[in-house]
């Protein structure tokens, strides 16, 4: 809802509008320190989809995440998304192996997407 809806809500299908993959169950939203709005989930081939839109864009954009960070294996099912105040988006999700797993992205770093599994820097089983 924006308020151009005049007081509206409005539904918008993103992967039918612009030919993105279906996620499934378990997707996360969250919206960062500058407004962008973002959709994150895990597509139909195993693969962590995020929808995302921010401030001066005309369009979403659709980016495959676990293409860009293959380090790790990628969260298999539901996924938890949280950015923080100071510009660091994280996904976290369990891989197939019940390990868990973070993606993280940082607007004031490098703004390249890492991953790391917390399960083995972890001291106990997480």
């Amino acid at each position: 809802w924006v308020p151009s809806f005049g007081g509206d809500w409005q539904t918008t299908n993103l992967s039918d509008l612009y030919g993105g993959p279906t996620l499934g169950a378990g997707i996360s939203s969250y919206v960062t320190s500058w407004d962008g709005l973002n959709i994150a989930g895990v597509d139909g081939d195993g693969n962590v989809q995020i929808y995302w839109w921010a401030p001066g864009l005309d369009v979403w954009n659709v980016t495959a995440i676990s293409d860009l960070v293959t380090d790790v294996d990628a969260p298999a099912g539901n996924l938890t998304g949280f950015a923080s105040p100071t510009g660091t988006i994280n996904l976290a999700g369990l891989a197939s192996d019940g390990d868990l797993v973070r993606y993280s992205w940082d607007a004031n770093g490098d703004q390249i997407w890492r991953g790391v599994n917390l399960s083995e820097t972890s001291e106990y089983r997480v």
